[in-house]
Formats: structure tokens, C-alpha cells, sequence
């Protein structure tokens, strides 16, 4: 391991490449090893988060615990101090937004090959023509004779939320994903653990009806950290970046801290308030490494499909002073019917700032200042 500083890690999300090229990588191996070890439940999960708060990383990590990489982990939590025993499992692994998914023939087609190329990396042969549920069966079970799978599926919504103005064809590959989770289900016995993540959140009945076994972490408190950074994190993995900025703008560290609280800090997944806030971890990087408040967020990561869902629909951006809703107003939607209040909460343009117990109503804002120059200048703009 070399002794130089770690650098910061913009644009970075394989987990092996932070190891080899020494660079910071915030340790979140804990909340995974909670999560995989937890006795009480299979370890079936699902998770939203807005965009570049590092799904893909995580998956990444999860990919190589599960893969038995223990040399990789020997810094972190989860290889110091657990007593996780580091078997090997088959991975089956699937980023949508690398699948191609323009319609329903070009979508099936695609994601038939990414299986025939799984199979070919486990030297398992598949029939081409047969349809993508029976080359699943076909994979899992002769994977499973090695050992029980990990599912691993990055930006699972892809396929759906770039034809929200487009609904013909968003429903002709919600049906193929609808099928491809209930051959999933009907393969439970062979999985270790399955974790799905994704932007939006669709209610099962509408994609997920025949996996409905998932455990739902998108505003669950023990996953509120599990993405993003705290402060105590930023402190302890940041700080020679920090100080550099510091010396450079002629400020004290504090000074700096307060101003990245200002601009970056601010989102909440939990209606638990004593669960910390979490500071966007592009921003944060992109800032140390520019050494320059300003708006990085919404230019990487504001998803198009808000804007094309806003113009399609003539739906007016107006957000007023105090939002306050129930939980059912933002906790799904279908893909015919995406609440405006839902959509700006899962892309990370709005919050929880507050949860009032007795009328189980949240609470809603801007999370930091960022995200309220991005709504009310570039978001206005590239929607007007």
C-alpha cells in the first residue's frame, strides 16, 4: 500500500480502481456488512438515491465482498474489524443504463445479449434465440451448483424514466421487466442476496409485483448514511484536501467547512432527525479538487427525464414556502402517474427537513444552497 496522500476520486465508481490508485474511498463497508449479515430477513433489498450519490460504487463494493476479495478491504472496516469469512459467490450483475432500451424489440434484444455474455464469462451455454427469462433460469441454475448467486442491478429505472414522454414505450419495457423480476422471484432458493437500486421509485405493483420480497432502504434510518457523506466523514477522509483549500483561499478550515455546509451539505433519507444530514459526495470532490464554491450538481447529475416529464405533462415549476405531505405522496408512483412534489424529492432536488409524529406529515425544502440555484436559475432556464 503506498504511504503517499490519497487523492480525491471524481468520476471514479469500481471499487478495485480506488485501492490500485490510492485513492480516497469514505468507508461504508460497515453499513454493508449490516446489511449482509442481517440475521432477521433474507437480504433482498431496494434503495433510491438521486443521482451521483454513489449507487454504482456501492453495488461495486458489493460486488467484490461478494466475490471473496478480502486483500482489497484490509484497510477498511469490513476486513479490520468484522468477522465476515469472505466466500466466494457467482455475481450476476446488470447496469441498465448500459443496456440499450430505445423500444421493447431494441431493449429485449440487448438485455439478452448482456446474459449471453455473463454466460459466456461462466462458461455456461445458452441457447441465443431463447427468451431472456429461460437464459436466466439456465445461468442461475447451473451457477448455483457453484455456490448461492448475488444479484447485483445498477439504475434498474433506466429503461423506464428515459420515456416518460413516451408512455407506449415506457410500458412495453416496464412488461419486460416485470416478467424478468417474476422469473427472479421464482429463482429465491438460489440467491445469496439481491440489491437493486435506481433514481425513482416505482411501486410494486406497477414493475416489482412478482418480487415482492424486496426490503425497502430508500428512507429506512439504518440506511440513512449509507450513501453520502457525513460531516464526521468529510473531516476524516478529506482533511489535507481541506486544509489545501484553506491555505489556498487564504481562509481557516472552519471557514471553509462552514461554507461547504452552506453549498453542499443538507439531504435526508430518514424521518429520524437525529440521523445526520449527508453532503452530496460530487460536489465534495469536485469542490476539493477546484478549490471553488460553485454549482457542480445539477451540470453531472440533474436527470433529463425531469425535464422532460415537466414539459411533456405543462407542469408549472413553482414550489411554495412550506411543503408539508404524507409519506404515501412521495413514496412511489407509477410510471403513468409521477407526482411533480415525488419526482423532485427522489432526484434530490427537494429534502426532508422535518417529520411531525402526530400528523405524520414531512416536511420539504431545498437541501442546501446548490440545489437552490440549480432550481431556480439552470432548471427554470433549461425548462422555460
Amino acid at each position: 500500500m503506498s504511504n503517499k496522500p490519497k487523492q480525491l476520486g471524481l468520476n471514479y465508481s469500481v471499487f478495485e480502481d480506488f485501492i490500485i490508485e490510492n485513492r480516497i474511498y469514505v468507508d461504508k463497508t460497515q453499513h454493508i456488512y449490516n446489511l449482509i449479515t442481517e440475521p432477521n430477513l433474507k437480504h433482498f433489498y431496494f434503495v433510491s438515491r438521486p443521482r451521483r450519490f454513489g449507487k454504482s460504487l456501492f453495488i461495486s463494493t458489493l460486488k467484490e465482498i461478494f466475490s471473496g476479495r478480502k486483500e482489497l478491504f484490509g484497510e477498511y472496516w469490513i476486513g479490520m474489524h468484522s468477522n465476515y469469512e469472505w466466500p466466494k459467490h457467482p455475481i450476476i450483475h446488470f447496469d441498465f443504463s448500459r443496456i440499450a432500451h430505445g423500444n421493447a424489440h431494441i431493449f429485449k434484444k440487448d438485455l439478452g445479449r448482456e446474459l449471453d455474455g455473463i454466460a459466456q464469462r461462466y462458461g455456461i451455454v445458452v441457447v441465443p434465440e431463447d427468451e431472456i427469462e429461460r437464459k436466466l433460469i439456465t445461468i442461475v441454475e447451473q451457477l448455483r451448483t457453484i455456490n448461492k448467486i448475488v444479484l447485483l442491478i445498477d439504475e434498474y429505472d433506466k429503461p423506464l424514466v428515459d420515456h416518460v414522454d413516451n408512455l407506449l414505450v415506457a410500458e412495453e419495457n416496464r412488461k419486460i421487466l416485470s416478467s424478468f423480476y417474476t422469473t427472479v422471484k421464482s429463482l429465491e432458493t438460489n440467491w445469496r442476496a439481491i440489491f437493486i437500486t435506481g433514481v425513482s421509485k416505482f411501486s410494486r405493483t406497477s414493475l416489482f409485483s412478482g418480487l415482492n420480497n424486496l426490503c425497502e432502504l430508500t428512507f429506512d434510518p439504518n440506511a440513512s448514511a449509507l450513501f453520502g457523506y457525513t460531516y464526521e466523514e468529510l473531516i476524516t477522509y478529506f482533511g489535507p484536501h481541506i486544509d489545501a483549500f484553506a491555505v489556498q483561499a487564504g481562509q481557516t478550515k472552519q471557514e471553509i467547512l462552514d461554507a461547504m455546509k452552506i453549498w453542499y451539505d443538507g439531504y435526508r433519507f430518514s424521518k429520524d432527525m437525529q440521523k445526520p444530514q449527508m453532503y452530496s459526495p460530487l460536489s465534495v470532490i469536485s469542490c476539493l479538487r477546484t478549490k471553488e464554491f460553485v454549482n457542480y450538481w445539477f451540470n453531472t447529475a440533474s436527470p433529463g427525464f425531469l425535464i422532460h416529464l415537466l414539459r411533456s405533462k405543462g407542469i408549472q415549476l413553482e414550489i411554495p414556502d412550506v411543503i408539508k405531505v404524507s409519506l404515501s405522496s412521495f413514496n412511489a408512483f407509477d410510471i403513468k402517474d409521477i407526482p411533480v412534489v415525488a419526482l423532485l424529492l427522489q432526484t434530490g432536488y427537494l429534502t426532508i427537513v422535518d417529520y411531525d409524529a402526530q400528523t405524520e406529515l414531512f416536511t420539504l425544502d431545498y437541501p442546501n444552497k446548490e440545489v437552490r440555484e440549480s432550481f431556480k436559475s439552470y432548471l427554470m432556464q433549461a425548462f422555460l
